[in-house]
């Protein structure tokens, strides 16, 4: 995409990018304009002929801001992030699992006294 820095240094293009933090947040060139393209479909709108666009850069910002979110991290990104959160999920419940069959163990005969208690009692029902 050339056009994006006609009459300008390519610094300009990449200092605008940096600016909205896409790269920070795990978005490449093919995933922001995938999602461009994306929006275009869903909100049916077709993009500016290239002798309408005065200032590309500040054109592409424009499409990108419609797009993507300031603090949107890129598809992979969050999908990682949701998987972290996950094994951090399943971690926790097999640690309270853990914590429960110790309990149980720990509290064996006492449980173990109890249902035979209740046994005692089913039994001494008159029918």
């Amino acid at each position: 995409m050339p056009w994006l820095a006609r009459n300008r240094h390519i610094g300009s293009l990449a200092r605008a990018l940096h600016r909205y933090g896409l790269a920070e947040r795990g978005w490449t060139a093919a995933q922001i304009l995938h999602r461009i393209e994306l929006h275009a479909t869903d909100t049916h709108t077709l993009p500016l002929p290239l002798s309408q666009i005065r200032t590309p850069i500040a054109y592409l910002m424009r499409q990108i801001h419609n797009c993507i979110s300031p603090t949107e991290l890129s598809p992979a990104r969050q999908s990682q992030l949701d998987a972290q959160a996950r094994a951090h999920r399943r971690a926790a419940e097999e640690a309270d699992a853990v914590e429960l069959r110790k309990r149980i163990v720990a509290e064996k005969e006492q449980i173990d006294a109890i249902i035979a208690g209740m046994q005692l009692r089913h039994r001494a029902r008159p029918s």
